[in-house]
């Protein structure tokens, strides 16, 4: 258990630095060496170790990507016009999934993974994008990983089973009134959720687009099971939908009919929400570092009439 929270921390820690900028790995300076894991071998590459140093880049100012930077085009160069620097202390760790990878976050947080191998917190915040209601197939016998149900496709591939929602709630299995409130306890049923490691667990911002209410029944990250009342949300999360959008669309992207441009009935829908997720995720970024919090969630709500049923009946003027 010991090394899986340590190769998934490792993962959650890679997908939190990685950042749509780029830079080049140009030495990697080793101050100390020390043999672990009591010398046991790896094959014929000997024994494992434990390597201390420093990582040094460059970074092109001139690189669009690169743009999001705070006065790279300021710094000092070097003789091929780079800006050198070396890898610093992190102090602030931000983690991001979009479809699958969300799905993963949201089973890697279930898990217990956002721990190392000390009990330290590995994500301080994460952003979820676009994984509707689902976790992975992981964990089970047989697993899984990457498959993943829509609406016509794997129906019955188990990610989407209880629980579902962040907030600790009793399992609609076995009864009981749905107590959803932070501090409840486990009285009257079996109780479970995603986020149930205060210690641990990290600030979570969770966005979707409109298709996912239709293709990852994301309502039920909002909603009981059947449907009937919008539930609790933790302290510690905030759920926006991007109205009007589709599960992922590159920016100046232009409408097609799907794969081969023959595929579907109508046009692909080419709103691009990168403008407000980048702001989520400085919300997010202000969260965690200086608790300023973000605004309330944003999602369509049964009490108010703006999640309704799909049928036509609900959908369509009588």
């Amino acid at each position: 258990m010991q090394s899986m929270k340590s190769a998934m921390a490792t993962l959650a820690l890679a997908c939190a630095i990685s950042a749509p900028t780029e830079a080049r790995l140009t030495r990697i300076v080793i101050t100390s060496q020390q043999v672990i894991a009591g010398g046991a071998a790896f094959g014929a590459a000997g024994p494992f170790e434990k390597l201390t140093g420093t990582a040094y880049f460059e970074a092109d100012p001139r690189n669009r990507h690169n743009e999001v930077v705070f006065d790279l085009d300021k710094a000092a160069r070097n003789a091929a016009g780079k800006v050198e620097f070396p890898a610093g202390k992190i102090t602030t760790t931000l983690c991001n999934g979009i479809s699958s990878s969300g799905m993963y976050y949201r089973d890697y947080l279930y898990q217990g993974f956002n721990e190392d191998e000390q009990g330290r917190q590995v994500c301080q915040g994460v952003h979820i994008d676009i994984p509707g209601v689902q976790k992975l197939f992981l964990n089970y016998r047989f697993a899984q990983p990457n498959p993943f149900t829509v609406q016509h496709r794997e129906r019955y591939v188990p990610d989407d089973n209880f629980p579902r929602a962040y907030a600790v709630r009793e399992n609609p299995l076995f009864g009981g009134d749905e107590d959803d409130r932070d501090g409840a306890t486990d009285e009257a049923g079996p109780r479970d959720g995603i986020l149930k490691r205060p210690h641990t667990d990290p600030k979570v911002i969770h966005t979707d687009s409109a298709t996912e209410w239709w293709q990852f029944r994301s309502s039920l990250v909002d909603t009981n099971e059947d449907g009937t009342r919008d539930i609790h949300q933790p302290q510690n999360v905030r759920r926006y939908e991007f109205s009007g959008t589709q599960h992922f669309v590159a920016k100046g992207v232009t409408p097609t009919f799907g794969t081969g441009n023959r595929q579907c009935q109508q046009l692909s829908n080419p709103t691009h929400y990168g403008a407000s997720a980048r702001a989520l995720i400085v919300a997010l970024e202000d969260w965690v570092r200086h608790g300023w919090s973000p605004p309330p969630s944003r999602v369509a709500r049964i009490a108010d009439g703006t999640l309704v049923p799909q049928d036509q009946a609900s959908t369509s003027p009588a």
